[in-house]
């Protein structure tokens, strides 16, 4: 997966945290950038978790500890939020997309490139810079058949599964060990 670093042109993202002095007044804790990591055994897709809360609503209480210099087991988490970026290499017209199902609703806003969101209906959309797409734990996949990378940003937020009259439809299509992300380390 070195491929990855190499090939992957989009630069990194700065992620900038506030909080409050002993007064209560607002002030900035980290700032930082950072890019993402590969997942997956494909090399194609890489993430970075940028935030995360355990529950909402969550806890703005200060000394501050940065949730992300733990490790990110899973796409959502069972009570709170994740904010992610996510990056999707060009693939070839005979790569197929990841479709999967999380216990969240997510809002992606593409920040560059385009990407094809396929549903299990088998419905397609091409979705561009600039677009915003709500996932309310719908079965999908994401493939990238543009020339650029794609990046877009996902806060995906806990919710229960979704229900269609008697039918639960939970997690599934991927395993959270294939998604997990390692935490940031420690700013010096």
């Amino acid at each position: 997966m070195s491929n990855y670093y190499e090939n992957n042109m989009l630069p990194g993202v700065r992620r900038i945290v506030t909080g409050h002095n002993a007064e209560g007044k607002a002030i900035f804790i980290h700032d930082e950038t950072f890019k993402s990591d590969p997942v997956g055994r494909s090399g194609k897709v890489g993430f970075k978790a940028l935030y995360e809360t355990e529950k909402v609503p969550a806890n703005n209480d200060d000394p501050f500890h940065d949730p992300m210099f733990n490790d990110v087991n899973d796409i959502a988490n069972k009570e709170g939020t994740i904010l992610r970026i996510v990056d999707y290499a060009p693939t070839s017209k005979d790569d197929k997309p990841y479709v999967h199902r999380t216990e969240s609703v997510d809002y992606g806003i593409v920040m560059s490139g385009e990407i094809t969101c396929v549903l299990d209906s088998g419905e397609e959309k091409i979705i561009h810079a600039g677009d915003v797409v709500i996932q309310r734990g719908t079965s999908h996949g994401w493939i990238n058949h543009g020339e650029e990378w794609c990046r877009i940003i996902f806060t995906s937020i806990a919710t229960h599964p979704a229900r269609i009259g008697d039918k639960v439809l939970g997690r599934e299509g991927y395993l959270p060990e294939h998604v997990a992300t390692k935490g940031h380390k420690p700013p010096k």
